[in-house]
């Protein structure tokens, strides 16, 4: 099986049945290197799809490369550490509230609206959105 993914990958680890990804926008030489981002993509038969993208900043990203990064997943920790010459991040699992700013953020307000009203768990409630706050957003 192979997919075409739109960023460059620099690591990535199975977790699950997911694969995540550690990579970069956009890269030139001239112009630096980009903040990295977790991409986590689940499986849909012969291909993935995008479940969550999340960018962030590393400590002194600007004088080292994603490319020179480890990236590992702990299965007891259920969650993925990345090492860099100057830092240690832990990436952990998604909230519900997370999953649902997800959403807003990448338009997909229906989603977001249906997220809010079938929550993963029946008495789980979201701490940073109401039903109208997402409205207002759309």
């Amino acid at each position: 099986m192979s997919f075409n993914i739109d960023f460059f990958a620099c690591s990535l680890t199975s977790v699950n049945r997911d694969l995540v990804v550690f990579g970069i926008e956009d890269f030139s030489i001239s112009n630096g290197t980009p903040e990295p981002s977790l991409t986590v993509l689940v499986s849909k038969g012969k291909t993935y799809e995008e479940k969550a993208h999340d960018p962030f900043r590393m400590h002194c990203d600007e004088r080292t490369s994603p490319f020179q990064s480890q990236f590992e997943y702990l299965l007891g920790e259920q969650c993925v550490f990345i090492l860099s010459s100057f830092d240690i991040v832990k990436a952990e699992r998604r909230d519900y509230d997370d999953h649902i700013e997800y959403l807003i953020n990448k338009n997909k307000f229906d989603e977001a609206i249906q997220a809010f009203k079938k929550p993963p768990n029946n008495n789980e409630k979201p701490k940073r959105y109401t039903k109208q706050g997402i409205f207002e957003k759309s």
